[in-house]
C-alpha cells in the first residue's frame, strides 16, 4: 500500500462505526503479536489544553527517549501530525506500512468475528500509532485522548501517569449536559495503580467527581495546583512552584493558560520520575518547555498588521482568546470565523463581537459544519463577507490593514493556515 492509497482507505472509514465503545479496540490490541508493555504510556484528557500538555510532555520526555512517541488529534494541515517519533512526523512510507498492517489485521479479525465492526478513522490512527511506536522502539509515548476518556481508544492501554486538564462544557451531545457528567467521562481514564494529575481546582465540585472516581478505580489523584503548588508571574515570565522547586516557564506560546498547561506537564513528569525511578534535571525540563510551539494555539503569524490563528472552538477556549485580544487592545478588527454545528456558537460569537467590525464567514470543511448562513443574524450589525473559497478568504486577510483573527474550528484554522503560510491545500469552494 502506498501513502495515497493509505489516505484513501482511511478516508473511506471516516463515517463508519461512530458508536463510542472501546470493546472493539481492546480486542484488536489484545491480538497484537507484540508486547506494548515495553512502552511507558502517558494519557492526556481534558476539555481544553490537552493538546498543549501533550506537546509539553513529549518535549520533556525526548530528553530521555529520542524516539519518544506522540499521538494527538485532530491535525491541522497534515494527517501525519497525529503520529510522531522524536522530532519527526511519521514518514509517508511508515504511515502506509502501519495503515496496511492495521487494515489487514482488522479485516482478518472481523472475518473471524473476533470484532463486530471495523474501527473508525480515529481508532485506525491510534492503532497505527501503537504499531509505529513499537517498531520505533519508543520507551515513552504520550497519548492525547480524542473524546471524553472512559470510552476513548487511548484507554485500551495502561498508562502509568494520566492527566486531566481543565474541564468545561463541550461535546454535550455525547459526554453529557452538565460539567459533572463530563468530568465523570474524563475520569474514565483512571485505572487501578494509575497516577492522575489534574489541573482542576482542589475542593471544587468537579474535583469531588474526580476524587470519587479515583477512590473507586484505586487511582491516585494529584493536584497540579494547591497550597504547595502554584504559578506566579514575574515581569514577562511565569514561575511554577512545585513542592518548593521553582521552574522558570519561558514560553514561546501566547497566553497565561499555556503557563498552566506547562505546569500540569511538569507535575506529571515529577510523578513519572517517582514511579519509574528516572531522572530529568530541572534545567532540562525548563529548556524543553521553552522550545514548545504548537501551531494554531493563539499563533501570531504576523505582527504588522497583527494576524492570530487560534483553534479555540468552544466558549472556554474563546474566553482565553479574548484575554489575548484585550492584551493587544484590538478593536475594529477582521474576524474570519466558522464553527461546527454541535458547538455553543452563540456564546462564542457573543464574546468575540466587541473586537471586530468586519467578519468573514466560512464553512469548516467538515460534514459537521454549521452552515455559515446561520451566523448572519449574530453578526447583523457588522460588515459581513461571504467569500467563494478559502483562497479568497486568504486574499482578504493578506490585503487588510486591520488586526485579523482566524478561529472557531480546527478544520477552518488548519485549512487557512495552509494557505497563509504557503500550503497547497485549502482552496476548496464553499
Amino acid at each position: 500500500m502506498e501513502y495515497e492509497e493509505a489516505l484513501s482507505y482511511l478516508n473511506s472509514v471516516v463515517g463508519e462505526n461512530q458508536k463510542l465503545s472501546i470493546e472493539t479496540i481492546a480486542r484488536i490490541v489484545d491480538c497484537f503479536p507484540f508486547n506494548l508493555k515495553k512502552i511507558n504510556f502517558l494519557q492526556v484528557a481534558g476539555t481544553n489544553g490537552k493538546g498543549s500538555v501533550a506537546y509539553f510532555l513529549h518535549s520533556i520526555l525526548k530528553k530521555l527517549d529520542q524516539r519518544c512517541g506522540l499521538f494527538i488529534s485532530p491535525h491541522l494541515c497534515d494527517v501525519r501530525e497525529r503520529i510522531s517519533s522524536g522530532n519527526d512526523l511519521i514518514a509517508k512510507a511508515d504511515f502506509a506500512d502501519a495503515a496496511c498492517y492495521i487494515k489487514d489485521l482488522c479485516q482478518k479479525l472481523f472475518a473471524k468475528k473476533v470484532i463486530s465492526g471495523m474501527p473508525t478513522f480515529f481508532e485506525h490512527l491510534f492503532l497505527m500509532a501503537l504499531y509505529y511506536f513499537y517498531h520505533q522502539q519508543s520507551r515513552f509515548a504520550v497519548l492525547e485522548v480524542g473524546l471524553g476518556g472512559r470510552l476513548d481508544a487511548t484507554s485500551t492501554v495502561f498508562s502509568s501517569v494520566g492527566v486531566i486538564t481543565k474541564i468545561a462544557l463541550d461535546h454535550q451531545n455525547i459526554l453529557g449536559n452538565s460539567i459533572y457528567q463530563i468530568a465523570a467521562e474524563k475520569a474514565g481514564i483512571m485505572k487501578p495503580g494509575m497516577v492522575v494529575v489534574t489541573g482542576v481546582k482542589k475542593d471544587s465540585r468537579v474535583a469531588a467527581v474526580l476524587e470519587e472516581n479515583a477512590a473507586q478505580k484505586r487511582s491516585r489523584l494529584v493536584y497540579a495546583f494547591d497550597e504547595n503548588n502554584f504559578i506566579r508571574r514575574e515581569k514577562k515570565n511565569f514561575i511554577y512552584s512545585s513542592q518548593n522547586i521553582e521552574y522558570q516557564l519561558n514560553l514561546r506560546m501566547s497566553g497565561a493558560h499555556q503557563a498552566v498547561n506547562a505546569a500540569i506537564a511538569i507535575k506529571a513528569i515529577e510523578e513519572l520520575q517517582k514511579i519509574k525511578k528516572i531522572a530529568i534535571e530541572k534545567a532540562e525540563i525548563e529548556e524543553s518547555i521553552a522550545t514548545v510551539l504548537v501551531p494554531g494555539r493563539q499563533e501570531v503569524v504576523r505582527h504588522e498588521p497583527l494576524l492570530i490563528l487560534d483553534v479555540a472552538h468552544n466558549p472556554d477556549g474563546i474566553r482565553e482568546l479574548i484575554k489575548l485580544l484585550k492584551s493587544y487592545k484590538i478593536r475594529d478588527g477582521l474576524l474570519v470565523f466558522g464553527v461546527l454545528a454541535d458547538k455553543n456558537y452563540r456564546s462564542m460569537v457573543k464574546g468575540l463581537r466587541p473586537f471586530f467590525n468586519e467578519v468573514v464567514l466560512l464553512n469548516p470543511l467538515s460534514d459537521r459544519a454549521l452552515p455559515r448562513e446561520k451566523l448572519l443574524e449574530l453578526f447583523a450589525d457588522k460588515k459581513i463577507v461571504l467569500p467563494e473559497s478559502y483562497q479568497q478568504a486568504a486574499e482578504i486577510i493578506n490585503c487588510t490593514n486591520k488586526p485579523a483573527v482566524v478561529c472557531g474550528s480546527f478544520f477552518l484554522v488548519g485549512n487557512m493556515r495552509k494557505l497563509i503560510i504557503g500550503g497547497k491545500n485549502g482552496s476548496e469552494s464553499i
